[in-house]
Formats: structure tokens, C-alpha cells, sequence
């Protein structure tokens, strides 16, 4: 990363960062292998030991790993729940456009009519529903979040994401899914991350529920991870109990490679996902930014 480039704080004013410590896993298995690793601390001193069922709910760091191995009933069935509703409204056909310019088509692109360009028409294409894609959208979410950030709003958002990606594969979209989170310390950058799924594999809604949905996916799982590092980061960072485990900061500059990047809770974005009614019109208009439409709905 260069030096110079800007972040947002949880104040919302820009920050300089200087220096950056980044962790970027490409499969799932070996993130939880790496949070299960030996601590730096002494476990009396690490949230994702101690930590109470009230802010993580779990009981225990080793229940956490029994869910992030083996599935999450509650958030698998919410977010089956989310995919059934948005399979109900979405009449029983989705349609996948693309477009290309030319000198006649379906619509006129005022712009270049304006330019006085010959192909100012657009002419919309539509792909075929099923089969493989070379069309791949790389998708990632950020699940940093605060103590006063309502845990059904959390399961909500991980339910949307889910049924998001179903609609994806669906339509024959290949989804590259990764989880992410990003801290800004005294003006230095730390981000971990884990690819959750790539494109062509299946849609494993347990692991995608758990890590989107459940609070220890976070305070227990990327907590520990922290826990593991060199005594200088996580002195810098404050990753310990005694501590603070850093402050939320975002950079989407250094995440350009992205085709769709859902910030953090701390970035005010709750409201999306205060009920099933809100997570429906954001998996509509996310869906809709990238050529899917609903055959109830009309084509502008």
C-alpha cells in the first residue's frame, strides 16, 4: 500500500494512513485453522476466550468453532427463509441483461446522441438462464460491527447476502464471495479477510449464514485470529481483552478489485436491513445494478 492514501474513521473524517498489516485468506479452513492458533496472550486476556455469550452468543471459543466448521441452524434457516421470499415475488422467470451500443436498438442513450455518436442506440441482450457463465462478480462484505448494533439486524444482513449470491448462481452469475475486516489504528491500516466461496463452487449456505450472521464469527473467530499475532501489532491494535481490539476504518480504494463491496455496520448502513421489507428492496436494487431485473418490474 502507498503512503497517502485516505480512510475513513468511525468519525467519518479522513484519515492519512502510514503503514498497513494485511492477512488475506484465499480458503476458508485455513482461516479457521489460523483463529484456532496459539495466542500470544495468556487466554484470561483474549475476547475470544473470555468473552460472554451476551456480546459473542456463544457459550465458549470452542463452541464458536463447532458452528464455524460444522453449520449454524438459526442463520441457515433465516436465510432459507430470505431465498423462499425472494423466489415468491420474483415471478417464475429472472432475466439476465446485458447491452451493446448500436446504431438501432431498444433505447436511446442521450449522451451519445448528444455526442452525436452513430451507435447511440442501446440494444439489450439477453443471457441464457442456465449453464455456466463466464460472468463472475467478485463480492465482499465487511463484518465489522459495534456493541450497539442490534443482533437481528446482523442476522438480517447475513440472510440478504445469502439469498443475494442465490439469486446470482441462479442466473448463471459466478459469485467469488469474501469476508472481511478492517481496522485503522493511529493512522496504520489493518485488514483479514477470507474468500468464503469461489466462483463455480457451490452456494454453502451454513458457512456463508455463520460468518455474515453470527457475532462470533467476529468476536471470537477474527478476534482470535488478532489474538495470534507478532506482541507488535497487537500492541498497536490493542488486540486484547484489556484493550479495544481497534476502531473500524475504511478504505475502498485499496478494495477497487471488487465488483461489489457492502460496508461495515459502522458505516450507518443498518437501516438496509431493519426488516424483511427493507432486506427485499436491497437484494432488488443491488440485483438490479448488475442486469437482473424481476419480471414484475419494468425495464427503464
Amino acid at each position: 500500500m502507498k503512503n497517502g492514501y485516505k480512510c475513513l474513521v468511525p468519525n467519518h473524517k479522513e484519515s492519512t494512513l502510514n503503514g498497513e498489516d494485511v492477512f488475506r485468506f484465499d480458503d476458508y479452513e485455513s482461516f479457521v485453522n489460523a483463529c484456532n492458533g496459539k495466542r500470544t496472550n495468556e487466554k484470561s486476556d483474549c475476547a475470544s476466550y473470555i468473552g460472554s455469550r451476551k456480546f459473542t452468543a456463544t457459550d465458549s471459543f470452542e463452541d464458536c468453532m463447532q458452528l464455524a466448521r460444522y453449520g449454524w441452524k438459526e442463520g441457515t434457516e433465516q436465510a432459507k427463509a430470505m431465498i423462499s421470499e425472494i423466489k415468491a415475488i420474483s415471478g417464475s422467470l429472472q432475466k439476465v441483461f446485458d447491452f451493446v451500443y448500436d446504431e438501432t436498438g431498444d433505447e436511446v442513450s442521450v449522451e451519445r446522441y448528444l455526442d452525436k455518436e452513430e451507435s447511440h442506440f442501446l440494444r439489450f441482450t439477453e443471457t441464457i438462464k442456465d449453464g455456466f457463465s463466464k460472468r463472475i462478480i467478485r463480492f465482499c462484505v465487511n463484518v465489522t460491527t459495534n456493541a450497539e448494533t442490534k443482533t437481528e439486524y446482523i442476522i438480517r444482513r447475513g440472510a440478504s447476502i445469502v439469498a443475494l449470491v442465490d439469486l446470482f448462481e441462479s442466473q448463471g452469475i459466478q459469485c467469488e464471495l469474501t469476508a472481511i475486516e478492517t481496522i485503522v489504528v493511529k493512522n496504520r491500516y489493518f485488514e483479514v479477510s477470507t474468500v468464503l466461496k469461489q466462483a463455480g463452487e457451490a452456494v454453502e449456505i451454513d458457512r456463508i449464514a455463520f460468518a455474515f450472521s453470527h457475532p462470533s464469527f467476529l468476536r471470537r473467530m477474527v478476534f482470535g485470529f488478532q489474538e495470534t499475532l507478532d506482541r507488535k501489532i497487537i500492541n498497536h491494535y490493542d488486540f486484547q481483552a484489556s484493550g479495544g481490539y481497534g476502531h473500524c476504518g475504511e478504505c475502498p480504494e485499496l478494495l477497487s478489485d471488487y465488483d461489489l463491496y457492502l460496508p461495515s455496520f459502522m458505516s450507518g448502513n443498518c437501516a438496509l436491513f431493519k426488516t424483511a421489507k427493507d432486506c427485499v428492496k436491497w437484494i432488488k436494487e443491488t440485483a438490479k445494478d448488475f442486469g437482473i431485473e424481476f419480471d414484475n418490474e419494468e425495464r427503464h
